[in-house]
């Protein structure tokens, strides 16, 4: 998986790689845009078991972007129960890049911005 690469549909994407399809996904919102662009909107999620943070459009085509790849910090606590999924939680690294994406502009740029400051400290 390369940050960029551009699937045309959800059904494709999780077709690419078989662990995207059993995976927990976190989602990050639905009203994503691009730039200055009403329509069309998107929903951005980050895939557990692969890292990978996509947008897909909503409506229209559902073309899915892959935005960048964050791996999950441990492994994800299938059936641990609630503290242990808590704890693995909090230790994400996509939560501290992501932190206070409810309250900005919804733009797809911020997204794309985060990802890449956070890039840049890690190859620090």
């Amino acid at each position: 998986m390369r940050s960029g690469e551009i699937y045309t549909s959800l059904a494709a994407f999780y077709a690419a790689d078989e662990r995207r399809d059993r995976s927990p996904e976190w989602d990050y919102g639905v009203h994503w845009r691009n730039q200055d662009h009403v329509w069309p909107r998107y929903r951005v999620s980050w895939v557990v078991e692969t890292g990978e943070l996509y947008a897909v459009q909503m409506g229209g085509e559902g073309r899915v972007y892959v935005l960048g790849q964050v791996p999950a910090v441990g492994q994800y606590p299938y059936s641990a129960g609630h503290e242990a999924w808590a704890r693995f939680h909090d230790a994400q690294t996509i939560e501290k890049i992501l932190d206070g994406w409810a309250e900005v502009d919804s733009k797809l740029e911020w997204v794309v911005s985060r990802l890449s400051e956070w890039a840049k400290e890690e190859k620090q």
